[in-house]
């Protein structure tokens, strides 16, 4: 996986204060029937699809396209892009390599209030736990807000809870396999561990 699909993705879903937005090509919005269906497994431990089938909300295939996701770099041949969709549990992409396998799972989702924000933020640090993975709440600079992140030898989950005035928490996430990619000004240590408020 290229580090700077890795940077792209991460500005698209975190944007960061006094950074330009990526503006690579972009694919359109709908499936490509060439590409085919993606099939959410419960029970893969592997390429990240078990947190696909966790955000899912139990929805078993994603519709695939050739083309990128909007903002991102165009895929090379071989590569997918495949998306679903639901009114409850918001959106969940994945980016597949020559191989097949997934690299990038991102999921995002409008909460209904900052409790409800919360309550999924815990029941995702409840899961990522029980899988092994160590979490700690960070600082999302320079923007003064506070994220997740978890983080085992071979995978890294990166969660911030975006609330613009007068609207919703979003909750903002991105899984990948590279953890040595994820760049490390999307979050600053911080002395105390607490969960995200912003």
């Amino acid at each position: 996986m290229k580090i700077n699909v890795l940077v792209c993705a991460c500005l698209l879903l975190f944007p960061v204060a006094g950074l330009a937005q990526p503006t690579q090509k972009t694919g359109p919005a709908t499936a490509d029937a060439s590409a085919g269906v993606l099939k959410i497994v419960a029970k893969d431990d592997t390429s990240l699809m078990w947190l696909a089938h966790i955000w899912s909300g139990g929805q078993t295939e994603a519709q695939c396209r050739n083309t990128a996701a909007a903002g991102m770099p165009s895929l090379l041949p071989g590569e997918r892009y495949c998306e679903l969709n639901s009114s409850t549990h918001g959106t969940v992409g994945l980016q597949t390599n020559v191989d097949g396998a997934v690299d990038i799972v991102t999921f995002t989702r409008l909460s209904l209030s900052h409790a409800d924000a919360q309550k999924i933020t815990d029941s995702l640090d409840v899961i990522l736990r029980s899988h092994g993975l160590a979490g700690r709440a960070c600082h999302r600079e320079p923007m003064d807000g506070l994220a997740m992140i978890w983080e085992s030898q071979d995978l890294l989950v990166y969660l911030a809870r975006i609330t613009l005035t007068g609207q919703l928490p979003k909750l903002s996430t991105i899984a990948v396999r590279e953890t040595e990619a994820f760049p490390p000004a999307f979050c600053r240590p911080i002395e105390k561990t607490v969960s995200p408020t912003t």
